[in-house]
């Protein structure tokens, strides 16, 4: 199949989280034997990439950029949808007429909108925006407006997960159906860990909705043993605040980190823990399963669809001390690490996640 897919931008080495998630589709789409583009447009504030109109290939798949540092990019719709149409009138000249368009994000399913349907291509839109994860009275008047406006104009939404599918299903009245997020994280040798320290590693930005202040506290209060680490990958605004929380040396701030890197520190771990407050699925626990370790959630939304008593524990956000009680059990409490890998491999890797794509695109084209 011909797949156009629409991205907010491209991940580079100075913005690698940057259309993540898009790009791991494309990705996966790509070595499932499909010709995949990718419409990349870049209007993040920042002034970190060559401006204007830059077509590249990157891994086999063509890539159409257009990087506009509005930073207002919401506000700016008749201008950004002409931008969208100029784009794509370039992608039909050199790759043809896609059998599929396959946008992410409400915000960038508006943008598309602002062009007319063409017949025998069908529009799908991916949700995973944890801005329309919330009770509608809590949605901006103007996120409302793009979200309708890119719903209408789809020919299916997918959310990421049973929660955000329940959201839009009763703020929008959208029938979503749910396609999981992929993990993607480099296979690395398998550490040998340390038998004399039970480490735990967690993996986010470091902002108040990640719940790093309750994790830090309850790690601190579990009953685990002294020496423990809790080893923190991320970077965020509450870097500074949170160490000053840090006693003995014992929790560990780490910084941004590559997959790869990540994938070293994971394989040397015992557990994984992350307390978000909201998550629309929760990429971070996928990485975690897929080197088989079990993990400590928060009953927060995505990870609800693939945390059980067989892979971890999920307790109530924000509750410090239902998590440190948790922690206790998880150092005490034997998983099966390799059914959890098979389990992780089985439902969302790269291959199956890309596959249940590819049947979704078919069913509608």
């Amino acid at each position: 199949m011909k797949i156009f897919i629409v991205s907010q931008g491209i991940p580079s080495s100075k913005a690698p989280l940057n259309g993540i998630f898009a790009w791991d589709q494309a990705l996966s789409l790509r070595g499932l034997g499909h010709d995949v583009s990718v419409m990349a447009l870049d209007f993040r504030r920042k002034w970190d990439r060559p401006l204007g109109k830059h077509d590249y290939e990157r891994e086999g798949i063509k890539i159409y950029q257009y990087s506009l540092p509005t930073g207002i990019y919401r506000h700016l719709l008749p201008v950004l949808g002409r931008i969208c149409s100029l784009v794509y009138k370039d992608m039909l000249l050199s790759e043809g007429m896609p059998d599929i368009v396959h946008s992410h994000f409400y915000f960038m399913g508006a943008i598309l909108a602002s062009m007319p349907k063409r017949p025998n291509c069908p529009i799908i839109i991916t949700e995973h925006s944890s801005k329309l994860n919330k009770k509608l009275s809590l949605i901006s008047d103007l996120d409302k407006k793009l979200a309708i406006k890119a719903y209408e104009y789809a020919d299916r939404v997918v959310a990421v997960s049973s929660a955000l599918a329940e959201r839009l299903k009763s703020n929008f009245s959208v029938s979503a159906e749910v396609i999981p997020d992929m993990y993607n994280l480099p296979k690395v040798k398998p550490a040998v860990k340390d038998s004399e320290v039970f480490k735990i590693v967690s993996v986010g930005r470091l902002v108040h909705g990640k719940g790093f202040t309750e994790l830090i506290n309850a790690f601190y209060t579990a009953e685990i043993p002294e020496n423990s680490q809790l080893i923190i990958i991320g970077d965020g605004p509450l870097k500074e605040f949170l160490q000053t929380g840090v006693i003995n040396n014992r929790v560990k701030l780490m910084g941004m980190k590559t997959r790869e890197e990540i994938a070293n520190y994971l394989s040397e771990a015992n557990i994984f823990a992350l307390l978000s407050h909201s998550e629309t699925f929760g990429v971070s626990y996928l990485e975690a399963l897929s080197v088989g370790l079990p993990v400590l959630g928060t009953r927060c939304g995505g990870p609800l669809d693939f945390i059980n008593e067989s892979n971890g524990i999920l307790v109530p956000v924000g509750d410090t001390r239902e998590a440190a009680l948790a922690i206790g059990q998880l150092y005490n409490k034997k998983f099966d690490s390799a059914e959890i890998i098979k389990n992780c491999e089985e439902n969302f890797s790269s291959e199956a996640v890309g596959r249940r794509l590819v049947k979704l695109y078919k069913s509608i084209s």
